[in-house]
């Protein structure tokens, strides 16, 4: 399943829209971000996001993430709500989304009986790697345990795109005995979050200028130095400016090798929506603004233009 076009350009204006609030919100409480993954990958190689892309990710250094998530409610416009292990009590992942209340964007394969994802944008934090390699790989496995233990207290048959039926069965009843024993253990979202954060902020306060993503299997491929993060840059996000890292194309490359190749149709990847509502923000009723630049077929931002990208 894919979302139709027309279905797609109304979660590009949503999401248009909470990147522009979250853009002014972080500004007036004086906190840095910038643009993650394929939203950084869309900014700089089509000037927006990505065509056929449906989220929104950004990242932040663990004291701006804190701060935002202390700061931002009282700033925020009527209709934003801020989702996390604190405001939502079953809540089964490692970063905060903003998004709008009364809009569902289900993932397929990703239903959590307990919570109803909003459209939205995602929030990463940052935390500090040590200077000592064998720690760094030490809090990498227990950053890794905590976060599929929580993500599988939520998520009892994750999504497995392109698996044999027969292997995914046998998967899914593992995963479904693991989310089974984890509500019998009386083991709850928040308590394995923290152990999560425990463990992705042992290595808070010291000073070694890199960090990386913890909510990742793998972030050694996710780290940032202090110099590549910041300052951050201004560029084009459809009809709006964005931050993205001060050195881009460093921490693009890492992640994604030749991020200015347009990837294969085959290769292409989205959250699959399962479920999508767009409430009362409907674009088609003049629930938010039109905040995309105009493009069609021959717009020159569908092909790379120059350097590398995903």
């Amino acid at each position: 399943m894919t979302t139709p076009p027309s279905d797609l350009r109304k979660v590009h204006m949503l999401l248009t829209y909470i990147l522009s609030e979250f853009d002014r919100v972080c500004g007036q409480i004086g906190v840095d971000y910038a643009l993650y993954g394929g939203s950084a990958i869309g900014a700089v190689r089509h000037g927006g996001f990505i065509p056929w892309d449906d989220d929104i990710d950004v990242f932040m250094l663990r004291p701006d993430y804190e701060r935002f998530l202390r700061e931002a409610p009282a700033h925020l416009s009527e209709g934003f709500r801020i989702d996390n292990q604190t405001s939502v009590p079953r809540y089964h992942l490692l970063f905060s989304k903003l998004g709008l209340t009364g809009t569902v964007f289900r993932s397929q394969g990703e239903v959590n009986p307990d919570y109803t994802p909003p459209i939205f944008l995602d929030i990463f934090p940052l935390d500090t790697v040590p200077a000592d390699a064998k720690r760094f790989r030490s809090m990498c496995r227990k950053t890794w345990w905590w976060g599929r233990l929580l993500f599988l207290s939520g998520i009892p048959t994750p999504g497995l795109p392109g698996m044999v039926a027969w292997k995914r069965s046998l998967i899914h009843a593992v995963t479904r005995s693991v989310n089974l024993a984890l509500r019998t253990a009386q083991m709850s979202p928040r308590g394995l979050y923290a152990r999560w954060e425990k463990a992705a902020r042992s290595a808070e306060g010291e000073a070694t200028g890199t960090y990386a993503d913890f909510t990742m299997r793998d972030p050694w491929n996710w780290t940032v130095h202090r110099d590549e993060f910041l300052p951050t840059r201004r560029v084009p996000f459809e009809a709006i400016e964005a931050s993205i890292p001060h050195d881009v194309d460093a921490l693009l490359t890492r992640g994604y090798g030749d991020y200015m190749r347009v990837p294969d149709p085959a290769d292409r990847r989205t959250h699959l929506p399962e479920t999508l509502e767009f409430g009362r923000f409907d674009p088609d009723q003049g629930g938010v603004p039109n905040l995309l630049a105009s493009r069609d077929e021959e717009d020159p931002r569908s092909e790379p233009t120059t350097g590398q990208e995903q």
